[in-house]
């Protein structure tokens, strides 16, 4: 299923705004590094006074563990960004115009067994008209396929996309399960943007 020309051009497109919330955690993490720095500041003066002998073990303890912590934020964060990327996409992904919506859906049903239900969202009627399905059908038929695809009376709040349904079996073609099954698979790509010059 290839969806990453669609996928790609969005991530495009909300760069800018994914570059500001980056901006956004990472004033947040040197807001909390700053806190971290301060309560190590404290903690270390204590650990002197308490044991003096042991100064040298203790401080550099505290530093691996204020170390880490950093990390673990700094990785927090991350994630939460690339999590609001990915929500930025799919928007996105949602609001496209009903021409680019049908050809996108036109390659995932001509995968299709060819003798589904096609469930869709309310607001997805002028997507999925009976000339489109039709069309659908006869590419399918010309694919030696049943083309025998047929709009179901069911409507479901799903979003974006269909879920075609087959002798009890339903298979989610929304645009939301699309993005999450492709997340895993475009994490490095979307990290590779957001922190062009930073670990993952």
């Amino acid at each position: 299923m290839t969806v990453e020309p669609i996928v790609k051009k969005i991530l495009d497109d909300a760069k800018a705004d994914a570059a500001q919330m980056l901006a956004n955690a990472q004033s947040r993490i040197e807001e909390r590094r700053k806190a971290q720095q301060d309560e190590f500041a404290k903690e270390r003066q204590k650990a002197l006074e308490k044991a003096k002998n042991d100064a040298a073990v203790q401080h550099q303890r505290m530093l691996s563990m204020a170390q880490l912590e950093e990390r673990k934020l700094d990785l927090a964060m991350k994630r939460d960004v690339i999590k609001l990327a990915f929500e930025k996409a799919l928007e996105k992904m949602q609001s496209l115009p009903v021409d680019q919506v049908q050809r996108f859906m036109r390659t995932l049903l001509l995968q299709a067994k060819g003798d589904e239900e096609i469930i869709i969202d309310p607001k997805s009627e002028d997507v999925f008209t009976e000339q489109f399905i039709t069309s659908i059908n006869k590419e399918l038929r010309a694919s030696g396929k049943a083309g025998d695809l047929k709009l179901s009376k069911e409507r479901r709040e799903i979003g974006a996309g269909c879920i075609l349904s087959s002798g009890g079996v339903e298979t989610n073609c929304t645009f939301a399960a699309i993005l999450t099954m492709k997340q895993v698979e475009l994490e490095n790509e979307v990290a590779s943007i957001l922190f062009p010059h930073t670990d993952k």
